[in-house]
């Protein structure tokens, strides 16, 4: 029994041992060397000498109302933002760890956040200074004054510039050349310091900047650029600084004033105005900088000759002619006229000397002119002086290119709905073409436009009957031109969207059927698929809880058919193809169509297209009231 007693208290003398000689080893893991190294308005960053050995750190924050403890923390540096006031100071007190111990807390030290921003006005200028005055920042023991200032690559420099622990404060700025004072140089910016043992907390630069404005003499007349016109008529006035507004004086071409105005810009450089868009003017400017009672000027810019840019129009007429018309301009001798193809920008068509101001392109003056395709249009307006001829700066419209789809292929030209009718459509030079098509019982999907099949020689039978394997039992017997082709059948739909993807043509499925199956949409999906046509095909119903289907089982462009004479339902019908990716609404030549509705449509991103267009006199009708889209019945494009 001794000798148990005595093993027993031999083991608690040892762990005793080890248990010190670990507490006495961590208890000297003291924290030394704890320090502040950057602030921010909600909080700073603190760093402390690294202790050895596998260990982590809690830091302590203690100040205002609260007391916040982070545990656990690997690093030896310590970042706290967003948590803590501007302004304040707290005490930071960090511990070591290892595992589930700990040390004893440091020495607490006081660290600061930033001050608020300050808000900088200007209150006076001279040549080359300026007085600032701010409001006060709480907890602020002074304010430093930077110049900005940014160079040819944009890039932001800052200079100080002075010191005051007063709020107001008269800053001598250097003289630089006139090259160094570009649109964005001259800011001077205010920043808020406190000083905590011998730490300056100062705010951002980045983050209170303000601009003051310079005087600059008048023996510096660079400020203003030359008055010019911009592509919407309206007149420019630019500075090379920000000023407070700009002066401006309008003269008529034989230099009587007219009229003398001012624009203030807040601080800003540039300035613009509309002005009389008929006729040929002078003008001149000068900028200037107002602050409190004070105003200093630029030289008067040198007079400019400005002439309004022709804002042009065009429509076609009902010879699918081109009728162009721009805004007449006084004082002019004349105007130079060409069109140009869009995409090559190669010149198809000139007049030089017009002195009227709208022309008319016939179709013997341009024997390529098309509905389908686009060309850009550039007026420019001249005069004749004395000795030579002065050009103004012309201005330019590119007309929009109509698509054109063939209704039903070239119906006029071969049977409608037949292979032989879309591949003549590619060869009319139509853009696309358009077909209709049954799902029949089946679960075939068949391309024919009438549900009894009269054109087959079948008037009682019903397409929703019969299987695509049987479709050369009845072969189509109706149609235009019928004897001219060999024997036509019913196309499948999968044949149908594979000739569009071979002949490179859009291809627009007209559902005919509104109880189309998920079966059928999804092989519908899986061709459009196989074949590539997601981008170049548009499938459409006139049922809305169709189109809805369509929308959701085909991966392609989807479109909504209606028949309304009613402009309120056809804005109905828009604004509910804007809630759905519904992006072409198709409608009839005669349904209620003006540029209200299709600039409605065009809002939302939807184009708008028109059938039963036979003539190119129909073609001209719907174009100029905003279609986008020509689906063509009778064969009138020129190949």
């Amino acid at each position: 029994m001794k000798k148990l007693t005595s093993l027993m208290l031999s083991v608690i003398i040892i762990l005793t041992v080890f248990c010190s000689v670990d507490i006495t080893a961590f208890a000297a893991d003291t924290i030394t060397g704890l320090k502040q190294t950057a602030a921010v308005k909600t909080g700073f960053r603190v760093q402390w000498n690294q202790l050895s050995g596998k260990l982590s750190y809690d830091v302590k924050i203690e100040g205002g109302s609260k007391t916040l403890v982070y545990k656990k923390r690997k690093s030896n540096i310590f970042t706290i933002t967003g948590k803590l006031s501007p302004a304040t100071n707290y005490k930071v007190s960090v511990r070591a760890r290892r595992g589930n111990k700990t040390g004893g807390w440091s020495s607490p030290k006081t660290v600061t956040t930033c001050c608020n921003d300050v808000t900088a006005k200007q209150t006076s200028f001279a040549d080359r200074s300026v007085t600032l005055e701010w409001n006060a920042a709480a907890g602020a023991k002074g304010y430093r004054v930077y110049q900005k200032n940014i160079n040819s690559n944009g890039s932001a420099s800052y200079k100080h510039v002075g010191t005051t622990k007063k709020t107001k404060k008269k800053i001598k700025l250097p003289t630089l050349s006139e090259s160094a004072y570009k649109e964005t140089n001259v800011a001077l910016i205010v920043v808020p310091v406190r000083k905590i043992a011998g730490y300056r907390a100062e705010s951002r630069i980045k983050n209170v900047s303000k601009r003051a404005y310079v005087y600059y003499p008048k023996s510096t007349p660079f400020m203003v650029y030359t008055p010019y016109s911009d592509n919407y008529n309206n007149i420019i006035l630019k500075s090379n600084a920000r000023v407070s507004g700009f002066t401006f004086r309008i003269y008529s071409a034989d230099d009587s004033l007219l009229d003398t105005r001012s624009i203030s810009v807040e601080n800003e450089s540039t300035a613009s105005f509309k002005y009389n868009a008929s006729k040929v003017y002078k003008i001149d400017a000068q900028a200037y900088i107002t602050v409190g009672s004070k105003t200093a000027r630029t030289y008067w810019s040198s007079k400019t000759e400005i002439c309004p840019k022709p804002e042009i129009t065009y429509k076609w007429n009902s010879n699918a002619e081109m009728v162009v018309s721009w805004g007449k301009i006084d004082d002019v001798s004349g105007y130079n006229f060409k069109i140009q193809q869009s995409d090559n920008s190669s010149v198809v068509y000139r007049q030089k000397r017009l002195t009227e101001n709208k022309l008319t392109i016939t179709n013997q003056q341009l024997s390529g002119l098309e509905i389908n395709k686009a060309y850009k249009i550039t007026v420019l307006p001249f005069k004749d002086n004395e000795d030579s001829t002065t050009k103004f700066k012309s201005n330019s419209i590119t007309t929009k290119k109509a698509e054109i789809i063939g209704h039903r292929g070239v119906m006029d030209k071969a049977p409608e709905n037949t292979i032989v009718s879309f591949k003549k459509a590619k060869k009319a030079g139509y853009d696309s073409f358009e077909c209709d098509f049954w799902e029949t019982k089946s679960g075939d999907l068949l391309i024919y436009h009438d549900l009894m099949m009269d054109s087959c020689g079948k008037p009682n039978l019903d397409i929703r009957t019969i299987k695509a394997a049987d479709i050369k039992k009845y072969p189509i017997k109706k149609g235009s031109n019928i004897s001219s082709y060999a024997t036509q059948y019913i196309p499948t739909m999968e044949q149908t969207i594979k000739l569009a993807s071979k002949l490179g043509m859009k291809l627009y499925l007209h559902t005919k059927d509104s109880s189309l199956s998920v079966k059928g949409m999804q092989k519908i999906n899986s061709w459009v698929k196989k074949y590539n046509m997601g981008s170049k095909l548009c499938i459409f119903s006139r049922s809305t809880a169709c189109a809805a289907k369509l929308e959701k089982y085909i991966a392609s462009n989807h479109g909504y058919l209606i028949d309304a004479t009613s402009a309120e339902v056809i804005k109905n019908s828009i604004l509910y193809m804007s809630r759905t990716s519904m992006k072409t609404l198709i409608m009839k030549r005669n349904s209620y169509l003006d540029k209200e509705i299709s600039e409605l449509a065009h809002s939302f991103g939807i184009k708008i297209a028109c059938y039963g267009n036979k003539t190119p006199a129909h073609a001209a009708k719907v174009l100029n009231q905003g279609t986008d889209i020509v689906i063509v019945d009778k064969y009138f494009l020129k190949k």
